[in-house]
């Protein structure tokens, strides 16, 4: 009885100390979002007066470039503070956003065959992470429509099964011919809500 009290009370203590810790945490992303904020406006309004002087294109684009990591890096932060985790998919994003600001502000042409070929490959392997979660939930939403196609499918024959516990040739016949007509009314009615 002992060991189980002093088990519960180590239970306890640690579960406070893990309390205080993630309020901890969530007041330093706090910060970092006021942070984050406070630079946004900042770096929108250096760009809006940098527009009255002769506009160098490469510059202005880097500029709203960073403006929109920044955007989405606070996204992120909102993301983290509402749900306790990391979205993937912003972070994908704004490493994207990050690698095309760095082309921007290096100019293409600047840069070697080499680096040229390895930023299209991470490109093209961060534009994949982004694409799995819908792909992933799409061919979910086909097999959970798939089995329960299957099951109205199965239920109906079972139905039919036990209606005609004798069944004769010709109502057999009859039986197997409702169930494919309901198969297809089913299939055109999944048809529709996947649409």
């Amino acid at each position: 009885m002992y060991n189980t009290l002093k088990a519960k009370l180590f239970d306890l203590q640690r579960e406070r100390i893990i309390n205080y810790l993630e309020t901890l945490q969530d007041f330093i992303v706090i910060l970092l979002c006021v942070g984050l904020f406070t630079a946004m406006v900042i770096r929108v309004g250096e760009l809006f007066f940098s527009l009255v002087h002769p506009v160098q294109f490469q510059l202005v684009t880097a500029d709203i470039l960073f403006v929109l990591i920044m955007l989405e890096l606070f996204r992120l932060l909102i993301i983290y503070l509402q749900k306790r985790q990391i979205s993937v998919a912003v972070a994908v994003e704004v490493s994207i956003v990050s690698i095309l600001r760095e082309v921007i502000v290096r100019g293409v042409l600047e840069l070697r065959d080499v680096q040229i070929i390895a930023v299209g490959i991470l490109l093209i392997i961060l534009g994949g992470m982004l694409l799995i979660p819908t792909l992933e939930e799409h061919i979910t939403q086909k097999i959970e429509q798939s089995m329960e196609t299957k099951h109205v499918l199965e239920a109906e024959r079972q139905s039919a099964r036990r209606a005609n516990s004798q069944p004769s040739p010709l109502s057999q016949g009859n039986v197997l011919e409702i169930a494919a007509a309901r198969e297809e009314e089913v299939h055109n009615i999944i048809k529709h809500k996947g649409s």
